[in-house]
Order: C-alpha cells, then sequence, then structure tokens
C-alpha cells in the first residue's frame, strides 16, 4: 500500500487520507485530509469574524439569488402544492414547538391531515424524500407502487427506508 508525508502534520499516512489533485506528481494534495479540513475551518472562522466579508457574502448570496432566478423557482413550486398556502400548514412548525435541527413530515397533505405528521431529523427527512413519491391530485406518497394511504402504512416505509439508507 502506498503512503505519503503530510506537509503540515508531518505524519505518514496512506494515499487515501490525502484528497486527489491530478496536477501533483503522485496525483494526490501534499497535505492529509485531516490537515485540509482543519486549515479550512480555521480561515472559515477568521474570515467571519470581519464584518466587510460577512457583508459581501450577503452580497453574493443575494446576486447568486437573483441570478438563478429562485424567486422564479420557488414560486412555480408553491403554485404546484396549494396546501402550502393554508393557515394550518404554515403556522404548524411553531404550533408544535418543533426544535431546532427537526422537521416536521407531513404523511398526507389533505386538509384533513395537514396537522398529523412525524418529526425527525433534518437529515432523515431529506432521505425520505429521496425515496418518496407524491401523487399531487390525491395528495399522498407511494414508495415502491404502493400508495401509503394511512398512517401505518406511512410509518412502515419511513422505517424501511431509514434502517435501509
Amino acid at each position: 500500500m502506498e503512503s505519503k508525508k503530510c506537509i503540515i502534520c508531518n505524519i505518514e499516512k496512506v494515499v487515501s487520507d490525502y484528497y486527489v489533485h491530478r496536477q501533483m506528481a503522485d496525483g494526490h494534495l501534499n497535505k492529509c485530509k485531516q490537515c485540509c479540513k482543519s486549515q479550512a475551518a480555521e480561515r472559515h472562522h477568521k474570515l467571519y469574524q470581519d464584518e466587510s466579508f460577512i457583508e459581501k457574502e450577503r452580497q453574493r448570496g443575494r446576486e447568486k439569488y437573483k441570478r438563478l432566478n429562485y424567486y422564479e423557482k420557488s414560486k412555480k413550486s408553491i403554485e404546484d402544492k396549494p396546501w402550502v398556502k393554508t393557515q394550518i400548514y404554515k403556522g404548524l412548525h411553531k404550533k408544535l414547538k418543533c426544535e431546532k435541527g427537526y422537521e416536521l413530515h407531513h404523511w398526507n397533505y389533505n386538509d384533513f391531515y395537514l396537522e398529523d405528521v412525524f418529526v425527525m431529523t433534518i437529515s432523515e427527512h431529506r432521505r425520505l424524500h429521496k425515496k418518496l413519491t407524491l401523487d399531487k391530485d390525491k395528495r399522498i406518497f407511494i414508495y415502491n407502487g404502493e400508495y401509503l394511504d394511512t398512517k401505518e402504512k406511512h410509518k412502515q416505509a419511513i422505517e424501511k427506508i431509514l434502517i435501509c439508507t
């Protein structure tokens, strides 16, 4: 197994502990992944102490928002989902006092069930939505070709998805 020495920490490590870099002689960066990450974190903390940098980042974010036309995209997305405009849906996160880092997952978007939700972490919620398909006409999810039309079916699908991934 090939190894090399990091120029920052001076520790001999296997090549898989280094990022690929085609312009380097051996095809890998001279500093290990751990040192790269710590340097990036230090740089991030240093830059975010400077108010002018923060303002430049805000302006860059606003410019990107306009350039990529996110306003129109989000507007179109909301038009496809009429339940998003309802007061029940809008205030539910605050009403249930959902903690930071957690999101509400609706198993059914019909008005009667909008307050009946699962609370899960953001990463679990994203993984779940990658596997589910929403039938916008019926306002319920589909998993492996089966409609999840009861809360129990949805709960079983969540368990399968989150355990398997």
